[in-house]
C-alpha cells in the first residue's frame, strides 16, 4: 500500500500506470519496462555530463581590446654591453692577483678575463682551455676565491655606461632608476626589474613595478648608452654593441636583441595580458595545462632559469652565481669552471618526456615549466636608425615605449560550469522522466515522513481491526443460528474494465 501510494501521487511520469487498480498485468509490465529504460538513459546521460564537468575544459576569450596600458606593469629593460669587463679595471686588478714576472700566469689571467667578459650560460665550453693551464697561482686571490665579486668589480659602472635617462616626461639620474642586474649574460643594468640585486624599497620611492600611461616615442624609458672601445678587451670575439632585454619585471633576463654603435633603437612594445576567473582558481591544479599560482607570481621564464641553475648545481655542486639567481647553495669558484665546461652539453638540451619526436636517450635538463595561466606577454619590435657620424662614434640611443595606448585583455574561464551542470541535470531528468527537484523532495518526503506515518497508521488500523473482530464474534455467539442462503450467479455475470476493455469473469 505504501509503494502504491507513492507511485500514484508521484510527479514522475509512468509510475501511476504501473500500480493503477484494474490494470492488466501485461499493461503493468510494459510500463515497468518503459520507465526502467528511461531511468537508465537518465543515469547514463548524467554520468557523461559529470565526466565532462570533471575534465574541467577551459576557454580563453578576448574580454576587451581597449585595456589601458596604465593598468599594465611597464616592461623591465635590461642593458648588457657586449663585453662586460672594463679592461682598464682588469689590468689594475691584475697587479694584485698575478705575480709581475710570471708570464704564464699573466697570459692565463688575460685569456680567462677575456672569455669571461663575453660568457653566457651554455657557453662554458669557451673555458676548456683551462685544462692545460695552472690555476694554483690564483689561490687566495679575489679571482680564485670569489669569482662573482671579481666580475662585479671589473664590470662597467652605471655612470660609465648610461646617461641622459628620460622617464615619465622628465630627465632622471640613470643610476637612480637603473639597478645592478645579474643575468645569464653576466652583470648588467636593469630598469623596473623585480629580480635585480637592489633593495627596491630603499632604492626607489616610486611604486613598483613602475607604469606608464602613454604611447609612442619619449613616453617610456629613453637613454643613451656609451661604449668606450678603449675599455674593451683587446682580443674580444664580439663586436662593440649592447644587448637589450625587454620582458616581464618578474622574469630573469636570458634572451635579448642587439643594438649596434651609431644607431637609434626604437623599441615598440605590445603587451596582451590574460587573467583567470574565480572558477578557474577553484579548480584542481592537476587538471590545467598551464600553471596557476594566484596573483600572477609564477613566471615561465624564471622557472626555466631556475631549472638551468639547478642543473648546474646537480652536475657540478655549485651555483654559477655570476649568471644565476642566488640560493643557499655554494657559489661556483674558479676551480669549478672546468666542471661547467665539461658538462656544457647538458645545459644546451632539454629533455621532453612522453614525446615521440624527442628521444630520452640523450642527456639534458628535465624542466617542468608549463606556461602561466595568467600574466603578461611582452612582445616588441626594434627599429634601428643610423645616427649622424658626429655622435655615432661610441653612442647608442635607446627608446622603449608602448606601441598603443590600449592592449588586448584575455579571460580564461571554465567551458562547463557548476551552474551549467545543474541546468543540464534538470533538463535530462525532465526530458526522460518528467521530473524536477520537487520530485526528489517528494521521494524524500515519502521515505521519511510518509513512511513513518504509514507505519503508525498500519499499527493503529491493526489494533482497531482486531478489536472489531473480537466484538463481532461476541455478538455472533449471542444470536440464534440462521440458515445461510447462497446466491448462484448466472453464467454470463461479468463486468468490464472501462479503461482497458479486458473482460474479467
Amino acid at each position: 500500500n505504501f509503494l502504491n501510494n507513492y507511485c500514484t501521487k508521484s510527479s514522475l511520469h509512468g509510475l501511476r500506470y504501473i500500480v493503477e487498480p484494474g490494470a492488466h498485468w501485461m499493461e503493468r509490465l510494459i510500463w515497468t519496462i518503459v520507465f526502467t529504460f528511461f531511468l537508465i538513459c537518465t543515469v547514463v546521460v548524467i554520468s557523461k555530463l559529470s565526466s565532462r564537468f570533471q575534465t574541467a575544459q577551459t576557454s580563453t576569450v578576448v574580454e576587451t581590446t581597449q585595456y589601458p596600458v596604465s593598468e599594465l606593469p611597464f616592461p623591465s629593460v635590461t642593458l648588457c654591453p657586449s663585453n662586460r669587463v672594463n679592461w682598464q679595471k682588469a689590468l689594475e686588478m691584475e697587479k694584485d692577483i698575478v705575480p709581475v714576472h710570471d708570464l704564464e700566469a699573466i697570459r692565463t689571467y688575460r685569456d680567462l678575463v677575456t672569455r669571461l667578459s663575453t660568457l653566457t650560460f651554455g657557453d662554458f665550453d669557451k673555458l676548456q682551455f683551462l685544462e692545460n693551464r695552472s690555476l694554483e697561482v690564483f689561490s687566495g686571490t679575489l679571482l680564485g676565491e670569489n669569482l662573482t665579486n671579481f666580475l662585479q668589480t671589473v664590470a662597467p659602472t652605471c655612470a660609465e655606461f648610461l646617461s641622459d635617462c628620460w622617464w615619465r616626461a622628465s630627465y632622471r639620474n640613470c643610476c637612480e632608476i637603473f639597478e645592478v642586474q645579474r643575468t645569464e649574460y653576466g652583470f648588467c643594468y636593469s630598469f623596473n626589474s623585480e629580480t635585480s640585486d637592489s633593495d627596491h624599497e630603499m632604492y626607489s620611492k616610486e611604486l613598483r613595478p613602475r607604469r606608464s600611461n602613454m604611447m609612442g616615442d619619449w613616453s617610456g624609458i629613453r637613454l643613451v648608452v656609451s661604449l668606450n672601445k678603449s675599455s674593451q678587451p683587446p682580443n674580444a670575439d664580439k663586436a662593440v654593441e649592447v644587448t637589450v632585454f625587454v620582458g616581464d619585471p618578474k622574469s630573469w633576463p636570458s634572451s635579448g636583441s642587439n643594438s649596434a654603435l651609431g644607431t637609434l633603437s626604437s623599441i615598440g612594445v605590445e603587451c596582451p595580458s590574460i587573467y583567470a576567473t574565480e572558477r578557474i582558481l577553484q579548480l584542481d591544479k592537476t587538471k590545467l595545462s598551464c600553471k596557476l599560482s594566484g596573483k600572477m607570481e609564477y613566471n615561465q621564464n624564471f622557472c626555466l632559469t631556475m631549472c638551468r641553475r639547478d642543473s648546474a648545481i646537480k652536475q657540478c655542486g655549485c651555483n654559477p652565481l655570476f649568471l644565476m639567481p642566488s640560493g643557499p647553495e655554494r657559489a661556483c669558484v674558479l676551480d669549478d669552471l672546468l666542471c661547467l665546461a665539461r658538462e656544457n652539453g647538458i645545459f644546451n638540451n632539454y629533455i621532453l618526456e612522453k614525446n615521440a619526436y624527442f628521444g630520452n636517450d640523450t642527456v639534458g635538463m628535465n624542466c617542468s615549466c608549463p606556461p602561466e595561466c595568467e600574466g603578461y606577454n611582452y612582445r616588441y619590435q626594434i627599429t634601428h636608425t643610423k645616427l649622424r657620424d658626429s655622435i655615432a662614434f661610441n653612442t647608442i640611443f635607446i627608446d622603449v615605449h608602448y606601441e598603443s595606448a590600449s592592449m588586448l585583455r584575455y579571460r580564461m574561464d571554465i567551458v562547463y560550469t557548476q551552474l551549467d551542470l545543474l541546468v543540464s541535470f534538470g533538463g535530462v531528468f525532465g526530458l526522460f522522466l518528467g521530473g524536477s527537484i520537487l520530485s526528489f523532495v517528494e521521494l524524500l518526503y515519502h521515505l521519511t515522513i510518509g513512511l513513518i506515518g504509514h507505519i503508525f497508521r498500519s499499527t493503529e488500523t491493526s489494533g482497531k481491526t482486531a478489536e472489531c473482530s473480537k466484538r463481532a464474534k461476541s455478538q455472533d455467539d449471542q444470536k440464534p443460528s440462521v440458515p445461510t442462503v447462497y446466491r448462484v450467479l448466472p453464467l454470463m455475470d461479468y463486468y468490464v474494465n472501462r479503461r482497458t476493455s479486458f473482460y474479467r469473469y
